[in-house]
C-alpha cells in the first residue's frame, strides 16, 4: 500500500490534531445544513407502442427538468413497460420549504408542459 494522497493525508492530520477537543468546538466550526428534497413521480405514457417511443419522450423531459429547474433525474422504475414511468428528481439546498418548493413546481411543470405524458401519482421526501 502506497502514501495516502496529499489531500486525504492532511485530512487525516487534521482529524489528528482535533483528537481530544471538545466536539463543541468542532461542531460549531464546522456545522453545515444541508437538505435533500426527492421526489418520484408515477408517469403514464397513452398512445406509446415501444420501449423506443417512450425513451424518445423521457430523455429530453429529464433533460429539462435538469436546466429548468437545476435538477438531478433519472428513470427509476417501470423500465421494461411501455405505457408507463417512474421518474425521480431531487435537490440539494440549505431550506426544506425551499426544496418542497422547487420539486412542487418541478411536478406542475410536467403537468402544464408535457401533454403527451400523464402525472399519476407523485411523492416528495425532505432529508
Amino acid at each position: 500500500m502506497g502514501e495516502k494522497s496529499g489531500r486525504s493525508r492532511d485530512f487525516a492530520i487534521a482529524q489528528g490534531a482535533l483528537r481530544g477537543k471538545t466536539d463543541a468546538i468542532l461542531h460549531t466550526s464546522c456545522l453545515h445544513i444541508m437538505i435533500i428534497g426527492a421526489c418520484v413521480v408515477e408517469l403514464h405514457l397513452p398512445g406509446n407502442g415501444s420501449l423506443k417511443g417512450k425513451r424518445s419522450l423521457l430523455k429530453p423531459l429529464l433533460s429539462r427538468l435538469r436546466r429548468e429547474f437545476n435538477l438531478a433525474t433519472a428513470e427509476v422504475g417501470s423500465n421494461d413497460s411501455w405505457q408507463s414511468a417512474e421518474i425521480a428528481f431531487v435537490t440539494v439546498t440549505n431550506d426544506p420549504g425551499r426544496a418542497h418548493a422547487v420539486l412542487e413546481r418541478a411536478v406542475r411543470w410536467i403537468e402544464a408542459h408535457h401533454p403527451r405524458v400523464q402525472v399519476v401519482d407523485w411523492e416528495i421526501e425532505i432529508l
